[in-house]
């Protein structure tokens, strides 16, 4: 007779848990679909991390911690499927696969790189410009015509992989994050380099629709 209170409290805690991460992987999924992901276990888990509330004692899920669960096997199962039903075809009548977006990822972090490389030239040669400005020399036109070309570049870039919905603009942190992992790829001071209209243009819309107080 004694042990019942310990096995009836074992049992809540099971309950509460089965209920905190039930909560938990709806909002997970919630937040993929709201950034156009892909919907799978794996991903759900990693998302479990990022958003859990430690003050209400939630805690990330870990893939066997889902597999081994047919409650939250079964969400995640379903939410997939409904996402494959209901997801529109991009342009050129396609479907990108998760396969797909990794090559465009990779491709876009090769092309960030470079366009770091040249902007790490061109702003060593801007530096050395004041001594030809002393020598009353104007900036050469081509330095000028490179800088302009790969801040528009830049600009054209992040507006196409934000129409695909393959990034988004955090604009709390105001830097282009992958949607589907939430990796920053362009960090604030790069994206205010060449962003920094298109970034007061959505704080402006953001605060347009913003409720009164």
């Amino acid at each position: 007779m004694g042990r019942k209170p310990k096995n009836n409290n074992l049992q809540k805690y099971q309950q509460s848990l089965v209920e905190r991460n039930t909560a938990l992987i709806k909002r997970a999924i919630a937040h993929i679909r709201e950034i156009g992901g892909e919907i799978t276990k794996s991903i759900v888990s990693k998302v479990t991390y990022e958003i859990a509330d430690p003050e209400k004692n939630e805690k990330g899920i870990t893939l066997a911690g889902i597999s081994k669960n047919s409650i939250y096997r079964t969400l995640i199962e379903e939410a997939a499927a409904d996402t494959r039903k209901g997801r529109r075809e991009l342009r050129g009548g396609r479907q990108y696969t998760d396969g797909d977006i990794r090559m465009m990822l990779h491709a876009l972090r090769v092309e960030n790189a470079q366009i770091k490389r040249e902007n790490t030239i061109l702003s060593q040669q801007l530096k050395e410009v004041p001594n030809v400005i002393e020598q009353t020399q104007p900036i050469p036109d081509k330095l000028i015509q490179e800088y302009n070309a790969i801040k528009n570049a830049a600009r054209s870039m992040v507006s196409r992989l934000c129409e695909m919905e393959m990034t988004y603009i955090d604009i709390e942190n105001e830097c282009l994050k992958v949607a589907h992992y939430n990796e920053v790829i362009v960090p604030k001071e790069a994206l205010k380099l060449f962003y920094t209209k298109e970034l007061h243009d959505i704080q402006c819309k953001i605060r347009e629709v913003a409720p009164d107080d």
